[in-house]
């Protein structure tokens, strides 16, 4: 019996019916010999319902487990609006800058975080961000979608290969229809 791949109630059964074969079977020998040890057959039966009894057990505690986290979750459900309330008081209190920041580090809170740009400083990061898109040639999703792939010389049954005209730079070439 491989026990490795076993959940719990698998391995209850199985242990049930171990229980169940030897009292049936066994129950009339003197010994059992099992791995260098003798074990008569009520103590063998008694090591396993020993195993069910701490399986129950163990089934038990973590039932009783998950009752206190779900009584856990529910106080703080009806603590998380309060929390709240408390911290816009604290921060009614003493303010959220810079300057009030050892008052509302004593609460475990922490200031809001000055703004870092003005909008000159943001003016000149779009106007970059301009120049580098059109000093790479990057295209936008739409203007990606207008532009259209060519299709290489190919001979034909009747005569030389043909080759399709090459679209002037920054204009989408017309669609190739294969020839028949």
């Amino acid at each position: 019996m491989s026990t490795t791949n076993q959940n719990k109630v698998t391995r209850q059964v199985r242990v049930g019916q171990i229980i169940a074969g030897i009292q049936k079977y066994f129950m009339t020998m003197p010994s059992i010999h099992l791995g260098g040890t003798d074990f008569t057959p009520a103590a063998l039966v008694d090591v396993l319902q020993k195993g069910l009894a701490a399986t129950k057990q163990t089934s038990n505690a973590k039932a009783a487990w998950l009752a206190e986290v779900q009584t856990e979750r529910n106080k703080f459900a009806e603590l998380g609006p309060v929390l709240r309330y408390i911290k816009a008081f604290v921060v009614a209190q003493f303010g959220d800058t810079q300057d009030s920041s050892p008052k509302l580090e004593d609460f475990g809170y922490t200031p809001r975080k000055a703004r870092s740009k003005d909008v000159a400083v943001k003016a000149v990061a779009a106007d970059k961000v301009r120049a580098t898109r059109v000093a790479r040639g990057t295209k936008g999703k739409k203007a990606k979608a207008k532009i259209k792939g060519t299709i290489a010389a190919q001979p034909s049954k009747d005569g030389p290969a043909t080759t399709a005209p090459v679209p002037a730079a920054g204009t989408a070439p017309a669609p190739v229809k294969p020839s028949t």
